[in-house]
Parts: C-alpha cells; structure tokens; sequence
C-alpha cells in the first residue's frame, strides 16, 4: 500500500495499530499497519516494494506523522555466541 493510499485509510480511521519490523536484508526497518481484522499492510512505494526506513526512530516518526495509534516493535535478529 503506497503512501497516498495509506493517508486515505488513516484518513477514515482504518488502522488500530501500526507494526514495524527489523529486515535483517536490508538492515532497515519496515512499517506495517494493522486493520480492525489484524490484517497487516506494509507501506510500500510506487513499484509495490516495502520501504525500508533507516532507523527504529525513523520509522516511528513516520507513523507519529501518520496518526497517533499504538506502535509495537519486532526486532527479529538473534545475537549467536560463537
């Protein structure tokens, strides 16, 4: 779901939460917002393509500009001891 599309559905209050995700490809972070019916839609761009954000901050500002809705963090990398 591209940005525009994203205002529009938080314009009309679709969205209970939002869900940013580590992408240990990218190293980035990902946002994915959360429907009344738990499905998730990742912000993407024109191509369909996830955004990937730089920082955990960043990407929560992103959502903080989008709406004031409970954001929870998945950190999916593991440390190993080697």
């Amino acid at each position: 779901m591209n940005i525009v599309e994203v205002k529009e559905r938080v314009a009309g209050h679709d969205f209970l939460s939002a869900h940013i995700i580590h992408d240990i490809n990218t190293t980035g972070w990902h946002i994915h917002l959360v429907d009344s019916s738990g499905n998730e839609f990742p912000i993407t761009d024109d191509l369909n393509m996830a955004i990937t954000y730089g920082t955990l901050a960043e990407a929560q500002s992103v959502v903080r500009k989008l709406d004031d809705m409970p954001v929870q963090v998945d950190r999916l990398y593991r440390q190993y001891a080697i």
